[in-house]
C-alpha cells in the first residue's frame, strides 16, 4: 500500500514536470505561465516588474526570476521562477524579456 503511494506521487511529480516544464513564455504580448492544467497569460501592462534575487542557501548561490503582475481584477501577485523552471539561468532570462517588453510611456 504504502509502495502504491510513492509510486502514484512519484509518477504525477513526473507528469508535472514533464508537462509544466518551462514554465515561462513571453512574446511582445506579455508572458504566459504554464501549469499542470492551463496556462495564464499576463500582458505587459499589468506586468509591473521584472527582477532577479540572488539568494544563498546550504552555501550555495542561486538566482530567482521575480515577475510582480497585476490581474485584471486588481489583484496583486508575484510569479517566481527558478533554473528548473526557466531551462537557463534567471540572470541570462531578465534581458531578453526587457527586450520583449514595450517601452512605458
Amino acid at each position: 500500500m504504502l509502495a502504491g503511494s510513492a509510486a502514484a506521487g512519484l509518477i504525477g511529480w513526473a507528469a508535472f514536470g514533464t508537462r509544466a516544464r518551462p514554465r515561462l513564455q513571453a512574446d511582445s504580448g506579455g508572458l504566459t505561465v504554464g501549469g499542470l492544467f492551463r496556462s495564464r497569460h499576463h500582458p505587459w501592462p499589468l506586468v509591473h516588474d521584472v527582477r532577479v534575487q540572488r539568494v544563498r542557501r546550504w552555501g550555495r548561490d542561486s538566482s530567482l526570476l521575480e515577475v510582480d503582475t497585476v490581474t485584471a481584477d486588481g489583484a496583486e501577485r508575484l510569479l517566481v521562477f527558478g533554473r528548473l523552471d526557466l531551462g537557463e539561468d534567471p540572470g541570462d532570462v531578465v534581458p531578453e524579456l526587457l527586450a520583449l517588453r514595450p517601452h512605458r510611456t
